[in-house]
């Protein structure tokens, strides 16, 4: 089975667990799918972050919409 960029690209963006991508591609390892992502990213269709890094920052950006800037005085309370 071909796997195109565009799915490995959307797959990429998408909430599901490495795992779960596997399966749902018919991959045989998450270093597969992993090695795929690596030629994409070198190729500059995905961001070089992790997707981790990836959906904090754009969960922070969501916030910030809503919220405007954060309040540093919640975050940087006195212990």
């Amino acid at each position: 089975m071909t796997i195109s960029d565009e799915d490995l690209i959307e797959c990429w963006f998408s909430r599901l667990a490495a795992p779960e991508i596997v399966t749902k591609l018919g991959l045989q390892s998450t270093s597969q799918l992993r090695l795929r992502w690596r030629r994409l990213k070198e190729l500059g269709k995905l961001p070089l972050s992790s997707r981790e890094e990836f959906g904090r920052d754009i969960n922070l950006e969501r916030l910030i919409k809503v919220h405007r800037e954060p309040r540093n005085d919640l975050f940087n309370k006195a212990k």
